[in-house]
């Protein structure tokens, strides 16, 4: 069954559509399911809940706009373990076999949350405000306010597909599966400020047999995590991710996080570009991560200011606490960055690495002198960094790193200030 949105415009209220989009997925699920049209056109809506069996096309020249009032986003029944209670634009718990499709755009209306005119000072960045230039301040996150936490959110869904859209000014999360299964994304573009917070691109949380491919990514948080968030003891297992390209404030790929359990991931033909970090492998108290392949990587990471975690490094592995991270190996990369790689656990807690044929080209860049003088470990404690040092390589706490063919040169005008020499600390069968 067929059915056109503009068919139900007499349900519209004022400029809102919310109900009329409603009344339509409605129909379309209780007719056993077929496809909601969304001919050109601007169409203003608050949250709709998305239900099994349901395509929603939005076709070119349409644009599906978030209302600017947060009163018209009801809390979604599901209790976030990071945002507590969320709203969402489009969600939908517990169905099957939904597509979200076509060559229109989502504007998820991240200005009508954000105060884009307030850098959100912390830490080091209160202190250090009077030395900061014009630009630095400009790469800094602004402040949130109450906002849509989930703008697309599915929970305990199967067989979905999200293609070809824009999704475009997410005021955080733009696209989360959680608890999902039989998960595709492809050909989407996601174009988010690079100064809001937290505005992942795709969160998959506790999700397996997820494709995520041929995508564009401009996010100020991570383009793609792979986490738990949501369910600290489900794993997140069986994804892949290729064939994107990728600017990101904090990671371009993230795979796990505190608690979360994340196995069986594998990454290819990536492109970053001007980048905070390329790949983050991490683990803290009570999870891990196991079973990750990359290849096939070009990326140019750098040194921003503001809170963000990250100080340019291609490729980071992090395990805090009881955290551990097994069974690693990332191939074939070729970058222009700022910092080098950072590979720290505790006693072993990092097991089996691998690096091949690895070509870097590092700089010191201009945020450095002010900015870089500790290997960043978020959130766990930093690491001082002796100046004059940008480590092509630091590892602490790894039992078998294996290191073939990796390359490192050090350019730009300063060259002659910094040694790129490698730290090695409590490594077991490091080779170089």
């Amino acid at each position: 069954m067929s059915f056109l949105l503009t068919d139900f415009s007499s349900l519209r209220r004022g400029p809102l559509w919310t109900i009329a989009l409603q009344a339509s997925v409605d129909a379309c699920a209780d007719a056993g399911g077929g496809t909601v049209h969304v001919p050109p056109g601007e169409y203003l809506t608050g949250s709709i809940e998305l239900r099994s069996n349901v395509t929603v096309e939005i076709e070119e020249g349409a644009v599906l706009r978030g209302s600017p009032d947060l009163a018209e986003y009801p809390a979604v029944p599901f209790a976030h373990n990071e945002f507590g209670e969320i709203r969402s634009l489009f969600w939908a718990i517990g169905q099957r076999n939904i597509r979200l499709k076509g060559a229109g755009e989502i504007d998820f209306n991240h200005p009508a949350f954000m105060e884009m005119d307030r850098p959100d000072l912390r830490d080091k960045d209160a202190k250090n405000l009077p030395l900061y230039s014009e630009g630095q301040i400009a790469e800094m996150t602004v402040i949130a306010k109450a906002r849509p936490t989930q703008p697309v959110f599915f929970h305990d869904c199967e067989r979905l597909v999200v293609e070809d859209l824009m999704l475009r000014q997410s005021p955080c999360w733009t696209l989360t599966f959680s608890a999902c299964r039989d998960v595709k994304v492809r050909g989407i573009t996601v174009k988010n400020h690079l100064n809001v917070p937290n505005c992942d691109g795709v969160h998959v949380s506790a999700s397996r047999e997820v494709l995520i491919t041929g995508c564009v990514f401009h996010c100020a948080d991570d383009c793609v995590a792979v986490t738990g968030i949501t369910d600290w003891d489900r794993p997140s297992e069986n994804i892949v991710i290729s064939q994107c390209t990728m600017v990101s404030r904090s990671a371009a790929v993230r795979i796990g996080h505190l608690a979360s359990k994340v196995r069986n991931v594998v990454c290819s033909d990536l492109v970053i570009s001007d980048g905070n970090r390329g790949l983050l492998v991490c683990a803290g108290e009570g999870g891990w991560v196991r079973n990750c392949r990359a290849t096939n990587l070009i990326m140019h990471t750098r040194l921003f200011a503001g809170f963000w975690w990250g100080k340019g490094e291609p490729l980071a592995i992090m395990a805090a606490g009881s955290g551990t991270i097994e069974s690693v190996a990332v191939a074939h990369v070729r970058g222009e960055t700022e910092g080098g790689i950072v590979i720290a656990g505790k006693e072993g807690s990092i097991r089996d690495v691998s690096l091949e044929d690895w070509s870097l080209r590092l700089s010191a860049g201009g945020n450095r002198p002010l900015l870089g003088g500790w290997i960043d470990l978020q959130p766990a404690e930093c690491v001082p960094l002796e100046k004059g040092r940008i480590p092509w390589l630091y590892a602490d706490g790894v039992r078998l790193l294996r290191i073939r063919d990796v390359r490192a040169v050090l350019d730009g005008s300063d060259a002659d200030l910094y040694s790129l020499d490698p730290v090695i600390r409590n490594c077991e069968m490091a080779t170089l």
